[in-house]
């Protein structure tokens, strides 16, 4: 199953994403900014959509020169 037509990750997908360690993106889940389904006490997956949302959401787009207005 490829992770990007799935709308759960593994814990290992979702830290790549996000550039982050196992224990952040757990503490992330404690903290509410993440929601986890857990199939079993060793299975946790990770909603895709919070992951992308959590992405856009943190990251900046960088103005070009091209769109910059001069004044």
């Amino acid at each position: 199953m490829s992770s990007e037509n799935s709308k759960y990750l593994k814990i290992s997908e979702a830290c790549d994403l996000l550039r982050i360690d196992k224990s952040t993106l757990r503490r992330y889940a404690r903290q509410g900014k993440l929601s986890r389904v857990s199939l079993s006490p060793r299975k946790v997956l990770y909603i895709r959509a919070e992951i992308d949302e959590l992405i856009s959401a943190n990251t900046h787009r960088m103005e070009t020169l091209s769109e910059r207005k001069v004044s």
